[in-house]
């Protein structure tokens, strides 16, 4: 009984700093930025809190069409993107829209191709609330 108590605290301890650099090595990966992957934080909503997220539009007071652009959170409650398809996405239909009386942001210029395309692929890529650490 000693002897089986003495072998498995010994093998825990052995276990300990694996478990450690394992949890650490999986979080560099989960921060490392993928220049693949098109991240919430760094790329869209830089783009859509000056373009959309500001006063008379889609901020937390005017919220226009009850769409509010504040958060990832408050983004996705507003029901505008279907993750994985632009296509069935409001927010996505009504930025790329060829009507200029319709398309967002009515007030301001149209999003040029790049940021349009960031949107674009960040929804096809499932539009998670993700960032990177560089």
């Amino acid at each position: 009984m000693k002897l089986s108590s003495i072998l498995l605290f010994f093998g825990v301890l052995l276990l300990i700093p694996a478990c450690k650099e394992d949890s650490l090595e999986a979080m560099d990966i989960y921060h490392r930025c993928d220049p693949d992957t098109v991240y919430f934080e760094q790329d869209v909503f830089p783009i859509l809190k000056s373009r959309c997220g500001i006063p008379a539009c889609h901020n937390d007071l005017s919220a226009c069409g009850d769409v509010i652009i504040m958060d990832y959170s408050s983004l996705m409650k507003s029901q505008i993107i279907t993750p994985g398809q632009p296509k069935y996405s409001g927010l996505w239909i009504s930025i790329n829209d060829t009507d200029p009386s319709i398309r967002m942001p009515l007030t301001q210029k149209s999003l040029d191709s790049a940021q349009l395309l960031l949107i674009k692929t960040w929804i096809e890529q499932g539009a998670l609330g993700n960032r990177c650490t560089p």
